[in-house]
């Protein structure tokens, strides 16, 4: 059964824009959080929720 999670993008500003991911667990929200990080470059990390409970945040490694 698929279920509707919300991922936050940051950009490290004021800007934060949100897309809903329907997917069947967890770990499938974490991996579409992972691409979505991947292809939005001004992105410095995603933070994933279900309902309104905080799951996860993944953040963009920090260049040398």
């Amino acid at each position: 059964m698929l279920k509707t999670y919300t991922i936050y993008l940051r950009d490290g500003g004021e800007g934060t824009r949100f897309e809903p991911a329907l997917c069947e667990n967890d770990l499938e929200a974490l991996t579409r959080a992972r691409e979505l990080l991947a292809l939005h470059a001004e992105c410095e990390a995603v933070e994933v929720y279900f309902s309104e409970t905080y799951l996860f945040h993944v953040r963009r490694e920090a260049k040398p």
